[in-house]
């Protein structure tokens, strides 16, 4: 296991939870990675799924005036509005 494993790791207070994390790869893996082990420690990763990207946006964009402005942002870029689900479209209308 490479030494940046080892240094996330050294998060873990508890030696016995720390050694037991360290010997119990993620399922379906032989090894743990960096990625891996910063996703147990509850940190960020050097490449994010798909969903850790959208969940970031989310927590992100908690604050109604972040979401408002993002939102405008987005929905000024075609390519984005093409990629809306029809069934997530909503139809706005101003007075």
């Amino acid at each position: 296991m490479s030494f940046t494993v080892h240094r996330i790791f050294a998060s873990i207070t508890d030696e016995e939870e720390r050694f037991a994390t360290i010997l119990t790869p993620p399922k379906g893996k032989s090894r743990w990675t960096p990625d891996e082990a910063n996703r147990r420690a509850g940190r960020q990763v050097v490449k994010p799924t798909l969903q850790e990207k959208v969940s970031a946006i989310h927590s992100l964009a908690a604050d109604e005036e972040v979401a408002a402005t993002v939102t405008g942002d987005l929905l000024r870029r075609p390519t984005v509005v093409a990629q809306v689900r029809k069934e997530d479209k909503v139809r706005a209308v101003g007075d």
